[in-house]
């Protein structure tokens, strides 16, 4: 004899035999809606996952079991061998893909997504991250070491930008420019604007100018990247849109806020009593 259920995603009445629901938690009347509820009902809180994270030892015995299963090279050939040999011909790939829009391949995320993703990564990528993360890197030989990089690529590092300075940028003929032609891209933009150190980085290496000073939005501005790819070619330091002795009174008068004013103000100070950026310093510092 069947029972009436109902079902725990759209409520429909269908009918099961008591063997068929033994000892299941939830009931769905046809597959669509398991699968629905699994896609709406597993996020977050109610996954059953949620907030469970491996501990040091468990990774460790987790990466030494998967070492230690393709130490067998009869186990490493077959995870590659469902394709190894053959040909991906136009006819097998239309064979593959034909069939498939260009939509089904995208996960597009809504815009509250895209929110939360961008304020986990800024509470994962902190700085002790990052210089952990560039220690595994250089130890694996992914990355070269800081103190084996050429001079004034890693003082370009240095003087780079740390935010994303579109926001920072109140002179209303560059919010004019930036709202006509928007951010640069390779892919979809190649008309937009990039940010641009009016004081050169250039100059800065030249002149041994503490790199932080460079990257202050003080510092910055907006142009095309067509302008900016013409006149990097061949910038020299009489081209600089400021003076050094400008870009320090610019710097002073800053009111706006900015996370290394204090630290900008103080090596501004230091420059002027004669010190000078110090590549040695800098990297000993960097690891700290």
């Amino acid at each position: 004899m069947k029972l009436k259920i109902k079902c725990d995603f759209c409520g429909m009445e269908f009918e099961r035999y008591k063997s068929q629901i033994k000892n299941r938690k939830h009931l769905f009347c046809s597959k669509q809606c398991n699968n629905e509820w699994q896609l709406m009902g597993l996020k977050g809180k109610n996954n059953p996952n949620y907030g469970n994270i491996w501990n040091d030892r468990q990774r460790k015995r987790q990466s030494d079991l998967m070492n230690k299963r393709y130490e067998n090279p009869q186990i490493r050939w077959n995870a590659g061998k469902s394709n190894r040999g053959k040909k991906f011909s136009k006819e097998r790939i239309e064979k593959m893909h034909g069939h498939r829009t260009k939509e089904s391949y995208s996960n597009p995320r809504s815009d509250e997504t895209k929110r939360l993703i961008g304020i986990k990564s800024s509470e994962k990528f902190t700085n002790e991250y990052k210089i952990k993360f560039r220690k595994t890197m250089e130890e694996q030989g992914s990355w070269i070491p800081l103190h084996e990089m050429d001079d004034y690529k890693l003082y370009n590092k240095f003087a780079n930008w740390n935010e994303r300075m579109f926001d920072l940028i109140y002179n209303t003929q560059q919010q004019t420019l930036l709202t006509e032609y928007g951010v640069f891209n390779a892919k979809i933009n190649k008309r937009g604007v990039v940010r641009d150190h009016m004081y050169s980085r250039r100059s800065g290496f030249e002149f041994k100018v503490f790199p932080e000073i460079l990257r202050h939005p003080a510092n910055c501005r907006l142009i095309l990247h067509s302008e900016n790819v013409r006149t990097s070619r061949n910038k020299h330091i009489s081209d600089n849109i400021l003076t050094l002795n400008n870009l320090f009174e610019n710097i002073k008068k800053y009111t706006l806020p900015w996370h290394e004013q204090d630290i900008c103000n103080k090596l501004i100070s230091k420059y002027e009593c004669g010190n000078r950026y110090n590549k040695e310093k800098y990297i000993e510092n960097y690891y700290k």
